[in-house]
């Protein structure tokens, strides 16, 4: 019969041992604490770099993303701007041709003055009376503009030098206005009261094709007793130069609608 061997005490056994590596931390807070635990210095030093790269990525993108927001707020802007000026343009160029128009007839209203006039045309007469009592201002698109320069948003726009002519449009419209005041004034103040106390304006107006009046004015039409007067002659004088001064002024004006509307669209898709 076989002679069973005796089990090894229990204290005998050697205890059984894992051989898994530990698991590492999974955040980088984690891993960075294992890693000074450790006195890996290295793996310190790495940890460190991964989060500071990833800030700086991370404001990158933010930075990116706010300039491109800008940059269409821009083209928005700068589209809305483009669209004002250009109607700008085209006001300015109607009262432009209506100023010259202005000074044509007040040229050939003053030459029929003088000590002995001969009788002029009537309706030709009135028309340029008509010319010499009307006035018109340029009245401009501005709202987008005032705008954008009482809000700070000026500051959008990337160009300098557009930036520079928008700041400029205010006062340089400013300039032309306050001879267009002196305009206005002359009519108002000093050329309709004459011309009230002097001529029957019905006719002026009825012959202009303002009104249509059932019946003509009583009141005789003494052309050439206003063409022989020197204080007529120089109230067409008067309006001759001040309208002659608004032109002037209007140059520029126009120069700087152009200057706007070429620098916008030069930044326009840009």
């Amino acid at each position: 019969m076989a002679e069973l061997t005796p089990a090894p005490p229990a204290s005998a056994v050697p205890p059984t041992t894992s051989t898994a590596p530990p698991r590492r931390a999974g955040t980088i807070l984690g891993r960075l604490a294992a890693a000074v635990r450790e006195q890996n210095w290295f793996a310190v030093a790495l940890e460190v770099v991964i989060v500071i790269v990833g800030v700086v990525i991370g404001f990158q993108v933010t930075a990116w993303g706010n300039e491109r927001a800008e940059r269409a707020r821009e083209q928005v802007l700068l589209r809305g701007l483009h669209a004002d000026f250009v109607e700008n343009r085209a006001v300015y160029e109607r009262v432009a041709t209506r100023r010259e128009e202005t000074v044509q007839q007040m040229g050939d209203l003053l030459a029929m003055t003088g000590p002995s006039p001969a009788e002029p045309d009537p309706a030709v007469f009135d028309s340029l009376l008509s010319g010499l009592l009307g006035w018109i201002n340029l009245d401009p698109t501005v709202g987008r503009v005032d705008a954008l320069l009482e809000s700070g948003q000026i500051a959008l726009v990337r160009a300098d030098s557009l930036q520079a002519a928008l700041s400029a449009w205010p006062s340089t419209l400013a300039n032309m206005h306050e001879n267009e005041l002196l305009v206005a004034e002359s009519v108002t103040k000093d050329i309709l009261p004459y011309l009230s106390s002097r001529y029957p304006l019905l006719a002026v107006d009825a012959r202009s094709g303002l009104l249509d009046p059932a019946q003509p004015n009583a009141f005789p039409e003494r052309r050439r007793a206003l063409l022989a007067d020197l204080e007529f002659a120089n109230l067409v004088e008067t309006r001759w130069v001040n309208t002659t001064f608004v032109i002037q002024d209007g140059e520029s004006v126009r120069q700087l609608i152009e200057d706007i509307l070429r620098l916008i669209e030069a930044e326009i898709d840009r």
